[in-house]
């Protein structure tokens, strides 16, 4: 007995699991990694982040969504659906990026979950510290 998600916009991403918590798993997987759907609820966090400066960028039609590609110093290629996060558009060649990503199926693209210009990015809070060190009351 197999599960199944497929997504009701684009018949394309399918996921299948062996329970419910399974398919899932593998749905979310498929949308962070389609790069046109946005799944909303992953903390930035929890994903890898680099700076980068933006090199080149370019725009193209994929599955009828526009999707911004920025060729970064790094040598990645770093792509985002702009229906998804219209404020791609105010990002210019040279500009310095922090940029939250997933990994892709191809290599060397990374998709973009979350991006600030350098100097803009939220401070991160420490978390407080409770535990006592050895000898201290």
């Amino acid at each position: 007995k197999l599960y199944a998600l497929v997504n009701v916009e684009k018949y394309t991403i399918v996921a299948t699991g062996e329970s419910q918590t399974e398919a899932k798993r593998a749905y979310i997987e498929k949308l962070k990694k389609d790069g046109n759907v946005d799944i909303g609820n992953t903390p930035s966090t929890d994903l890898p982040k680099t700076a980068i400066t933006v090199g080149d960028i370019r725009i193209a039609t994929v599955s009828g969504e526009s999707v911004l590609y920025i060729t970064a110093n790094d040598g990645n290629l770093y792509k985002q659906s702009i229906s998804n996060d219209e404020s791609v558009m105010l990002i210019k060649v040279g500009d310095e990026l922090t940029v939250y990503y997933t990994e892709t199926e191809t290599n060397k693209i990374r998709q973009i979950n979350e991006w600030y210009f350098k100097g803009e990015e939220p401070v991160d809070t420490p978390k407080e510290d409770n535990s006592n060190t050895e000898g201290e009351q």
